[in-house]
């Protein structure tokens, strides 16, 4: 089975997810988190020196910092249909900056640390403990996988790798926001 790294890209000038909330809120460990002490808050902006005759749309996917994943309906209900049962969403608001709409997202929690980094075929600096420190190239070996679909890497909890099932169902789907990176060709600049 091949791997993909998913990561959340806009264009270039946004918009990108601000988080307005004055608590820390990480959900980078790939376990089930409590509800958040008071609602999420966030905002998307566009910067300012973006033309103004060019349209920045909000996105499927926002990535607003320590975990916290911001997708859409669209990107819920095809991650859903590709067989993806492992994420926790919690409620949030979000408002456009640009025209002060409330947006429709739900913070995802995505559950599952998957040690799979095919270290062998890897190149990476491993420390006296036999701990990954760091990689320049990776590949996830799909036996360690375990046919998950979803996950989070042990190697580097910030990356989230996606099966070519759910490659397959985000393309389909038309999602924005989205680059997803074969795992042989993922550089660290990457994240």
């Amino acid at each position: 089975m091949n791997y993909f790294v998913l990561l959340a890209r806009t264009p270039w000038a946004g918009p990108t997810a601000f988080t307005l909330h004055d608590f820390s809120f990480d959900l980078q460990n790939g376990r089930t988190e409590r509800a958040p002490p008071a609602p999420l808050r966030y905002e998307l902006r566009v910067q300012e020196d973006a033309p103004k005759d060019e349209s920045f749309p909000p996105c499927d996917l926002h990535d607003a910092g320590s975990g916290q994943l911001l997708m859409s309906p669209r990107m819920i209900s095809a991650l859903a249909e590709a067989g993806v049962d492992n994420i926790q969403f919690f409620d949030c608001h979000v408002q456009n900056a640009q025209n002060g709409e409330q947006l429709e997202y739900k913070v995802a929690n995505v559950l599952g640390v998957v040690k799979a980094l095919d270290v062998e075929a890897s190149d990476c600096e491993i420390d006296e403990d036999g701990f990954v420190e760091t990689f320049y190239s990776m590949k996830i070996d799909s036996k360690k996988a375990k046919g998950c679909s979803l996950f989070r890497l042990f190697e580097t909890l910030v990356m989230v790798i996606i099966s070519e099932r759910v490659k397959i169902a985000i393309e389909g789907a038309g999602l924005t926001g989205i680059q997803i990176v074969a795992d042989s060709d993922w550089e660290p600049g990457d994240l």
